[in-house]
């Protein structure tokens, strides 16, 4: 298998806080065993960091330029590292990719005819987040390491050796040669439709992204064909699926995500589909094995009402508050991400930190009204008005449908469901 492509990361200490979220952003590929990253962080005390940062920078396949002012005002970034780095370019012994950080002159640089990251040279910290600029960094990497791994020439297995000692054991070891060689090809295609693969789901994530759906189901389906064990190209499937609005095909593929892998939006893309089909106790249990989440928390909450499971709806709404006025929690990447919600064909959109925590006071605030704590439902409603802010009318958009679905399934509670509205909503 090939080995992991070096990475050397050549910045001005000034972007020190921006390094780390990078480097954190790089993680998955790490794991993926595409490339392992080095910066003069992994210098030990007392190490001559000079001669050790040549050595690693000389030695890398890739190498990214993370540009900002303080980077093109450094001369030791541009007088020695850049300098070493458009070398190894030009000579095809690296690559070199700039990352733009912030917004800079970089255009006129020396390295300005080279293919800048993110896309289009949008600096990192005009995307949406800063998560979302170094996602479209991460994605364009994994293309680069896919394509230089395909270009690397592995160490062929040493030519056999072997003196005249008849026929038979000639014969012999002829068979056990092809034998090997068939074997070794077939692990070397099965790598290269592996790598190919992961460069298609790439591929089709960064059409998704630019809307482009149709284009991006054919690549995610390609990937699926070359690596039944992708578990990205199911995923994607599942998004396409849900998209044209089917709900069986849908589930499978997302339950063919996450059996392949844990991660958390596939689990919780898979239990909102449950909870579309009406399959609360599978929603509710495939929402209890994301960690932490409390968009999970909500909507196990919204079930369990529906369920007429009160108690654990209560439980589950404190939970979720808790969750998000913990900035350990809440600031993690996955629960930073926007919340939406499809109503009677409108897509609602909760992406603020209040936006979020206005709902859930008020997810919470229902269940305590079904409950019959009308004290407490008041309490959690008024510091959900505060808390929401000129977004109140958005909020109010996803709960009144919620109400109602709740009265349609559950009589026992539609007395309650229909009365809220006019007690707590009327703003």
């Amino acid at each position: 298998m090939p080995q992991p492509l070096r990475v050397f990361i050549s910045y001005a200490h000034e972007d020190d806080k921006l390094r780390e979220k990078f480097v954190r952003a790089l993680s998955q590929l790490q794991r993926d065993g595409l490339i392992e990253g080095w910066d003069d962080r992994g210098i030990a005390p007392g190490t001559e960091w000079a001669g050790v940062i040549d050595e690693r920078l000389k030695s890398a396949e890739i190498v990214v330029l993370l540009v900002s002012n303080d980077f093109l005002a450094s001369d030791y970034c541009n007088q020695i590292e850049l300098e070493t780095a458009l070398k190894r370019n030009e000579d095809r012994k690296a690559r070199v990719v700039p990352v733009i950080l912030r917004p800079c002159d970089w255009e006129s640089s020396r390295f300005a005819k080279l293919q800048a990251l993110p896309k289009d040279g949008k600096p990192v910290i005009d995307w949406k987040t800063e998560d979302h600029g170094f996602l479209n960094v991460v994605k364009g990497l994994r293309s680069i390491a896919i394509d230089l791994r395909k270009d690397r020439v592995e160490p062929k297995p040493g030519e056999a050796v072997t003196k005249k000692r008849g026929w038979p054991l000639f014969f012999g070891v002829a068979a056990a040669l092809a034998i090997a060689l068939a074997i070794g090809s077939f692990f070397v295609i099965h790598q290269l439709h592996v790598e190919k693969a992961a460069h298609l789901v790439a591929q089709g994530d960064s059409l998704w992204d630019h809307q482009q759906y149709d284009q991006a189901q054919a690549s995610y389906n390609q990937a699926k064909e070359l690596d039944p064990k992708n578990a990205g190209a199911y995923f994607g499937l599942g998004l396409s699926s849900d998209l044209k609005n089917d709900l069986a095909t849908e589930i499978e593929m997302y339950e063919k995500a996450v059996g392949l892998s844990p991660r958390p939006e596939y689990k919780i893309n898979l239990a909102d589909a449950y909870f579309k089909a009406g399959k609360y106790e599978e929603a509710v249990k495939t929402y209890a094995g994301v960690e932490e989440s409390p968009y999970a928390a909500l909507e196990s909450a919204k079930i369990n009402r529906l369920r007429n499971l009160l108690d654990d709806s209560e439980q589950q709404g404190r939970t979720a508050l808790r969750w998000l006025n913990d900035p350990g929690i809440a600031n993690r990447p996955e629960n930073k991400l926007q919340w939406y919600f499809t109503t009677n064909e409108k897509l609602i959109k909760i992406i603020t930190p209040p936006e979020k925590l206005c709902y859930a006071q008020f997810e919470l605030s229902i269940t305590l009204f079904l409950r019959g704590n009308d004290a407490q439902a008041q309490s959690f409603a008024d510091a959900g008005q505060k808390t929401c802010g000129d977004h109140l009318r958005h909020i109010e958009a996803e709960l009144k449908p919620e109400l109602k679905r709740l009265s349609n399934e559950r009589p026992e509670l539609a007395d309650h469901s229909r009365a809220y509205p006019a007690k707590f909503l009327a703003f």
